[in-house]
């Protein structure tokens, strides 16, 4: 894990459950699952714009948004 890091939300699929965190840092921008934010106790799906700070895990499918909260 890299250290927890602050981005916002770009873009979220609610029907889908998924989206992208867009970075504060510039870098790549981060996959995010609806599993995560409920096992982050993130109960409501997040909205284009709203601010998260993260950690980043490696899984089957590469990089992704863990250990969610709001900022």
């Amino acid at each position: 894990m890299a250290g927890t890091i602050k981005g916002c939300v770009k873009v979220w699929k609610s029907g889908q459950g998924y989206g992208f965190i867009k970075r504060e840092d510039g870098n790549k921008d981060v996959f995010v699952h609806v599993r995560d934010l409920k096992s982050s106790s993130i109960m409501e799906e997040p909205k284009a714009g709203d601010a998260l700070l993260f950690d980043i895990a490696d899984g089957e499918r590469g990089p992704h948004a863990v250990n969610l909260s709001k900022a």
